[in-house]
């Protein structure tokens, strides 16, 4: 449970102890919503790409090796296997799927990793060569992972400092006023903060906090842009101050949702989890599932993009609450002076939105 909202539970377990409110709903009512995506840009894409790269290279190892041991022994059956490799290694070559990568996998560690094994254990003039090959091999998966496991390695690191970010801000908000923060790991990072009076009862609340978390939700998406551009652009210098070629390269495009109407949270007792009540509640979140699709009307051009933030409204009023800090932000040398202000094309159930986009510097 949240630390912003362990007193309730507490209040709602002394209460049916006491048998003064059984089965009481646990809600939180007039809240102001916070959320936001900083999404990896092209992730599957990206991974998919290290995947195939790992296939690629462990078939054509795989057809070195079984055409020097065809070349050593003259069994037709390793000439006939080098035939088959040969021409998936062409075919991958021209085009790669995720089923693509099911069936290769399966026929790598089901044809060809035992031959070597075995050609490894029979010949003397072959085992250092299978002792190679097999140490190249993902003992769980059975097949090359170098480039799958750097992709990875890259997201995690990406992911973590992200989150890093977002739990210092926590920290600082947390002082200031308690509120419910919720962060969740995809490929990127997501989050939902709330405040109000009926998180904090016993604390003064103000608008005043509301409106310094949304400038710092701006400054700190700059702050992550700003640091993964700086991070790619020194990345991989060695000794010499020469760089090679980067394999790994994540983009981010932050996505803001500014909504205007407060929500309601309850718990649910099924689920164990707070989520929004009311059918107009609802809405809220099925705008947060959608908007990360978002397409600028009369174009196909995506509307987050790497080096921008993107801030989708769909009321003036709501847009205004970010519009106003623009300035501040100019000033501060976090953002360019001009910004785009962009119509969307309906999403499924959703009409009617529109984007502010600007760009960090």
């Amino acid at each position: 449970i949240h630390p912003s909202i362990q007193w309730r539970f507490r209040e709602a377990a002394i209460n049916q102890l006491d048998k003064t409110a059984l089965g009481e709903d646990i809600i939180f009512d007039n809240l102001y919503p916070i959320y936001g995506s900083l999404d990896i840009r092209d992730s599957s894409k990206k991974r998919n790409g290290a995947i195939h790269l790992d296939l690629l290279e462990n078939l054509e190892v795989t057809d070195n090796l079984l055409q020097k041991a065809y070349d050593m022994l003259s069994l037709d059956s390793l000439e006939e296997l080098c035939m088959q490799l040969k021409q998936k290694i062409a075919k991958l070559q021209r085009q790669f799927s995720t089923g693509d990568e099911v069936g290769l996998a399966e026929f790598i560690r089901s044809k060809v990793n035992p031959i070597i094994q075995h050609l490894g254990e029979r010949y003397p003039n072959f085992s250092l060569m299978a002792e190679d090959y097999k140490g190249r091999i993902n003992l769980e998966s059975g097949i090359f992972d170098k480039n799958r496991l750097e992709y990875e390695d890259a997201l995690t690191k990406l992911n973590t400092y992200i989150l890093s970010i977002l739990e210092e801000e926590e920290k600082a908000l947390q002082k200031l006023i308690p509120s419910y923060f919720e962060k969740t790991i995809t490929d990127g990072v997501e989050y939902n903060i709330y405040l109000g009076q009926s998180i904090s009862p016993q604390i003064p609340f103000d608008d005043l906090y509301v409106d310094n978390l949304r400038l710092r939700q701006l400054i700190w998406t700059c702050k992550i842009i700003k640091k993964i551009q700086q991070s790619e652009n020194s990345k991989g210098l060695d000794k010499k101050g020469n760089k090679p070629e980067i394999k790994v390269q994540l983009e981010i495009a932050p996505l803001i949702l500014a909504y205007g109407s407060r929500l309601t949270l309850k718990f649910d007792k099924d689920e164990k989890r707070l989520d929004v009540a009311d059918s107009y509640n609802v809405r809220y979140e099925m705008v947060k599932k959608r908007i990360d699709k978002s397409i600028i009307r009369n174009t196909k051009e995506r509307l987050t993009q790497p080096g921008y933030i993107a801030i989708v409204y769909t009321h003036d009023k709501e847009s205004f609450f970010y519009r106003k800090h623009f300035e501040y932000l100019i000033a501060k040398g976090l953002i360019h002076k001009e910004w785009e202000e962009l119509e969307l094309m309906p999403l499924q159930g959703v009409d009617g939105l529109r984007a502010l986009r600007i760009k960090v510097i």
